[in-house]
């Protein structure tokens, strides 16, 4: 990993963010969850949502008792398998590079 002054030289980015929303909606969250699992506030979680939804990587679902949860879609996870695989990659160079 790279560092500077012993800390993280790359902080989360937008993909890390949607990229732990994808993920944590395949055991369909609600919100709440997802604010917790990915360290976001509700306006965050929102905003990044609503990004998702429209293209078509998150879609919302409804349960029986009528709550609302999220789900990714087939396109959300076939995003969420690539962005892990450049991640992977982006690793292994970091960790040769160091």
């Amino acid at each position: 990993m790279l560092k500077a002054e012993g800390k993280p030289l790359f902080s989360r980015t937008d993909g890390d963010i949607m990229a732990c929303i994808l993920e944590s909606s395949n055991d369909s969250p609600s919100e709440e969850r997802l604010i917790y699992r990915c360290n976001l506030n509700l306006s965050q979680l929102s905003l990044y949502r609503d990004y998702l939804v429209e293209a078509g990587f998150l879609k919302f679902s409804k349960q029986e008792d009528g709550e609302e949860l999220l789900q990714a879609t087939k396109n959300g996870r076939e995003a969420l398998i690539e962005y892990q695989k450049i991640k992977i990659k982006f690793n292994e160079n970091s960790s040769k590079a160091g």
